[in-house]
């Protein structure tokens, strides 16, 4: 995994919708969010992305490689500009398509991700997790009892509901999968 400095994939704080971390390997979080915004310093009720991504597009319908990234993952620019709503995910995620068209409900996760890393292979400059996740470790914290965004998120469910252990999302990790099979949200 790359070296990164003023990386910051996720901010301290999101309000109802606390994301994570302390640390991502090699990337320190801090409360700057600078050249590597997965949030903003304003993220409201569940925003996950940046300000607006108009129509709900994190990715683009021919994502090479299953990129969860935008099509250029560089320079730390892991998001599209425009972001709106608090929509990572669609309800239906296939075809390494991981934004639908249409999203509601702030989903981190689409309901069903077969086939799909949550990490690219190649991700340039900024990987938005490490090529390894052990011990069930999201961005560098440890996720325990299945607490994932933190100790309490309401109204806003980034991934299923209920966890197990340190499962992200299913109860198996193959290769960069970060994504389950099944996400119940």
């Amino acid at each position: 995994m790359l070296q990164r400095t003023a990386c910051n994939p996720l901010g301290k704080q999101v309000a109802a919708c606390y994301l994570l971390a302390e640390q991502v390997a090699g990337c320190l979080l801090d409360e700057q969010v600078a050249a590597c915004n997965l949030l903003t310093k304003q993220v409201i009720a569940g925003n996950l992305l940046t300000k607006q991504v108009s129509a709900c597009k994190l990715l683009s319908n021919k994502g090479a490689a299953c990129n969860l990234l935008a099509k250029q993952v560089a320079g730390f620019s892991l998001l599209s500009e425009q972001v709106s709503g608090c929509y990572l995910l669609g309800e239906q995620v296939s075809g390494f398509s991981l934004l639908g068209e249409q999203v509601s409900g702030c989903y981190l996760l689409g309901k069903q991700v077969a086939g799909c890393y949550l990490l690219t292979e190649q991700a340039a400059a900024c990987q938005l997790l490490a090529e390894q996740v052990n011990g069930c470790y999201l961005l560098g914290k440890q996720v325990a009892a299945g607490n994932l965004l933190g100790q309490q998120f309401t109204g806003c469910n980034l991934l299923a509901k209920q966890f197990a252990g340190c499962n992200l999302l299913a109860k198996q990790f193959s290769g960069c999968n970060l994504l389950g099979k099944q996400v119940a949200g």
